[in-house]
């Protein structure tokens, strides 16, 4: 549900989601790489690298948080991500 919330750029329910399922399954990196755009298109870029860091923490070959940390830490303090659309893609299949 969380990525829902983020397509339709409700963010801070997003957000919310993802914690939730941080609650259930603790190293999600994905979610973590998830709540890092979040924070991002909120202007919240010390919390956006905070997960993104944590991330690429759980798995340091995750590209998508690699990449969008990259982006996310070129951003100015307040500023924030491009109010573009949030592609889903899903990088954990096969």
């Amino acid at each position: 549900m969380g990525v829902v919330h983020a397509f339709r750029k409700q963010y801070d329910e997003a957000i919310k989601c993802f914690k939730e399922c941080l609650n259930i399954v603790k190293k999600h990196y994905q979610s973590f790489g998830n709540m890092g755009l979040c924070y991002a298109k909120l202007g919240q870029r010390a919390q956006a690298i905070a997960a993104l860091d944590r991330a690429i923490e759980i798995n340091p070959a995750y590209e998508p948080a690699i990449v969008n940390r990259g982006i996310i830490a070129g951003l100015g303090v307040d500023e924030k991500l491009p109010d573009g659309p949030v592609e889903i893609i899903d990088y954990s299949k096969d």
